[in-house]
């Protein structure tokens, strides 16, 4: 997995998700949410996955789209729902919990 995102199992059944992106602050870049698609992917292809859970590092959990991201959609160029990201937690086939902690923006 990318440097950003790591994916660890607690008790063999508990995929546990940790997004790091410090550069940007767990803005939605390139990394993370590529990083994020693939730890989701491991975690719902591997048979004893029983719940995922996601969180991020220090005070940060998510700051929202990169500037890139964010012209993109100002400009029309582009709509939130074009970004595979924005329902990937609902796609999940295991349950999702989202231990947050910090800024959670966007």
């Amino acid at each position: 997995m990318g440097e950003v995102v790591t994916l660890r199992w607690v008790d063999g059944t508990i995929a546990l998700i940790t997004l790091e992106d410090r550069a940007t602050k767990n803005r939605f870049s390139a990394a993370l949410l590529d990083g994020l698609e693939r730890a989701f992917f491991q975690a719902e292809t591997n048979p004893d996955t029983r719940v995922v859970m996601i969180t991020g590092y220090e005070n940060y959990f998510c700051c929202g789209g990169t500037k890139e991201e964010l012209l993109l959609l100002a400009s029309g160029q582009a709509r939130f729902t074009d970004f595979s990201f924005y329902d990937r937690l609902l796609r999940c086939e295991c349950p999702v919990v989202a231990a947050m902690q910090g800024h959670a923006i966007g």
